[in-house]
């Protein structure tokens, strides 16, 4: 036993003054070609250690450095790749005999990292990595490990302590030299508490940022835990708020601030967020989402949010006729939906109501899906303008053919309201119901207007065309014809009317309204047309026909041009249509009519008082006749 002794206490003699002789006689510093030269293999850049190496192996094996940098290439406008003032990091010796790991503080000054890509596209990212790099190496995993070595997985520690994390004075600057965009991100610090598994500690990352017209802060804090197991990772209580201005934000300045519970799941690739809480300039939104990355990447959400004024983040309208012929002339580009096969999503967003651009929606719910390929829309619906939207819709990859289809309905929506807002418009007005089933292939905007087809049907009840007053355009073109008073111009040029009906068709960028029907107090409308939506053209022929009564709509007196059949025009622009109404034409040809129809009647008459003259003269005659017979009757 005490010749056992007398071996320990030797060898414990023995490494106390192997590491003595270490820590006196060898100098980490003499190693630093050594270093850099190695850096060089394997990052293909310059590694420049200008500051002293220091390290101690007990209690502590820690390590120091002081200023390291890695090197641009040339042609750079900045010497440095990364540059770091000094980093320390240490850990215990003694529990790792006993299976545990005790970290001590990790510390990191004055780190500095320049990402910079040149006018011609280059990086100096570019070619970064090993020197003689042939083909990239097969990612080890622990089954590929098993089969090439044999070897079981590492136990894990028993334990994990880590004194924490200290990063100060960090900088990263990226430079786009071709758009002359320069982002700034100065870290303040990122700190982590004192970290053991299984527990809780503080998380809190402060940074302040600057880019092409915005500028802002950013702060992260919240409680952060990795399970004994190394298989859960939460974040919880996670709050990040940012205050970001400049003259890229339409509103001038944007407040946000986001809550979440955060917890991932590390060996099943699953990362669920509780507790969402989005508020950004008081718009907010609420709810929970799950995501899982193994295999096709699922989504799960379920979203709540507030009413939405989004017109302070609409950008002001440009009056630069230059940029907008600029934008309408730049090729379309037909988008790749090959995404939609790697994904598996399915969430709702209820919104409580939105204003945009002069549009006001109420509730508006969402039902997303995406898979096989395939997103849908089913359905959305919006309360709107005192109605509802309904609708269904989606796309497909289809192998990059980028198929669509949708269906719509719009009930008892009010349409003057709706085209107003929308499209600045002022055509028709009334109580609408809408329908309309199309599909297509191809997304970008010309291949959607060319090659759409569908056809639908639309009833207006109690509205009014707007532009034209046909039933005074009518009265007043009577009066010039017969020269009686025309009515003043007072009215308001419209056309009120009971119901408003048609069916349509689309093809080929032509919607071809088939039958279209109009039912006034005073006249009757039918006809057909057609709306180019390529180049927002309107041409229809119309009849109008006229009713016994033109009471309802100024009328003050039974019509006598019941049955007068008027043809109108609707040319022009959706924007800015133009009406022709023949008035002119039908009353001179009606006018005509009756002055025929007069002589007719004129001629008829005097030829009637003739035959009754002629009748009365030959009685007369006859009778004078029958008298002197009388008298002379003794004579013969």
């Amino acid at each position: 036993m005490k010749r056992l002794l007398k071996i320990l206490v030797a060898l414990i003699t023995l490494v106390l003054v192997a590491v003595i002789s270490l820590l006196i006689f060898i100098n980490p510093n003499d190693y630093k070609p050594e270093i850099e030269a190695e850096v060089k293999k394997v990052l293909n850049r310059e590694l420049v250690i200008a500051g002293d190496l220091s390290w101690s192996l007990f209690p502590r094996l820690s390590i120091g450095t002081g200023e390291v940098a890695v090197k641009n290439p040339a042609g750079y406008n900045r010497d440095n790749l990364m540059k770091i003032g000094s980093v320390s990091a240490s850990i215990a010796i003694l529990p790792l005999l006993k299976g545990q790991v005790e970290l001590g503080k990790l510390s990191l000054h004055g780190l500095r990292l320049n990402i910079i890509t040149t006018k011609s596209g280059a990086s100096n990212l570019d070619n970064i990595g090993p020197v003689n790099a042939g083909q990239a190496p097969t990612p080890i995993t622990p089954s590929t490990q098993s089969e090439t070595t044999g070897a079981e997985p590492a136990a894990m520690p028993e334990s994990v302590r880590f004194a924490g994390l200290d990063i100060i004075d960090a900088q990263l600057e990226i430079q786009d030299l071709a758009t002359a965009v320069t982002t700034l991100v100065k870290v303040e610090k990122i700190s982590l508490g004192e970290f053991e598994l299984g527990k809780a500690t503080d998380l809190t990352i402060k940074m302040v940022m600057a880019t092409a017209g915005v500028e802002g802060d950013l702060s992260i804090v919240g409680q952060l835990m990795l399970d004994k197991a190394l298989a859960k990772l939460s974040l919880n209580e996670l709050t990040l708020t940012s205050e970001l201005s400049g003259e890229a934000i339409p509103s001038g300045k944007l407040n946000l601030k986001i809550t979440s519970d955060i917890s991932v799941d590390i060996n099943g690739q699953k990362i669920a967020i509780d507790n969402i809480m989005l508020n950004a300039n008081d718009i907010q939104l609420s709810g929970h989402a799950a995501i899982e990355l193994a295999g096709k990447m699922k989504v799960r959400f379920s979203l709540l949010g507030n009413e939405w004024d989004l017109n302070p983040f609409m950008p002001p309208p440009s009056d630069d006729e230059e940029k907008i012929v600029e934008v309408a002339s730049e090729p379309q580009v037909e988008p790749n939906l090959a995404f939609l096969n790697e994904l598996d999503v399915l969430g709702d967003i209820t919104i409580a109501g939105v204003k945009a651009s002069g549009i006001n929606l109420n509730e508006i719910k969402l039902k997303v899906v995406i898979n096989n390929g395939v997103a849908k829309l089913a359905p959305l619906s919006v309360n709107l303008y005192q109605g509802n939207m309904l609708l269904n819709g989606q796309v497909a990859h289809a192998g990059g053919r980028n198929k669509h289809k949708m269906s719509m309905a719009l009930t008892n929506v009010q349409i003057l309201p709706l085209l107003k807002d929308v499209t600045d418009m002022e055509l028709v007005a009334g109580s609408t119901n809408f329908n309309l089933t199309a599909s297509g292939e191809g997304l970008t905007v010309d291949k959607i207007k060319q090659g759409l087809v569908g056809n639908g049907d639309f009833k207006i009840l109690d509205g009014a065309l707007l532009g034209m007053n046909i039933p005074q355009k009518i009265r007043n073109a009577k009066a010039s014809l017969t020269g009686g008073e025309t009515e003043s111009q007072e009215n308001s040029e419209r056309t009120d009317f009971t119901a408003l009906t048609g069916t349509f068709s689309i093809k080929d960028g032509i919607a071809n309204n088939t039958s279209l029907d109009m039912s006034a107090p005073f006249l009757r409308l039918k006809g057909n047309g057609t709306a180019d939506i390529i180049k927002s053209l309107l041409d229809y022929h119309l009849k109008v026909v006229l009713v016994n009564s033109s009471q309802g709509q100024g009328g003050k007196e039974r019509s006598d041009l019941a049955g007068l059949t008027i043809p109108l025009k609707v040319t022009g622009a959706f924007d800015d249509p133009k009406f022709g109404l023949d008035t002119g034409g039908a009353l001179s040809a009606k006018l005509d009519q009756a002055k025929a129809k007069l002589k007719g009647q004129a001629d008829k008459l005097k030829a009637q008082a003739k035959q009754k003259a002629d009748a009365e003269k030959a009685k007369a005659k006859q009778k004078l006749k029958d008298k002197l017979k009388d008298k002379l009757g003794g004579f013969f």
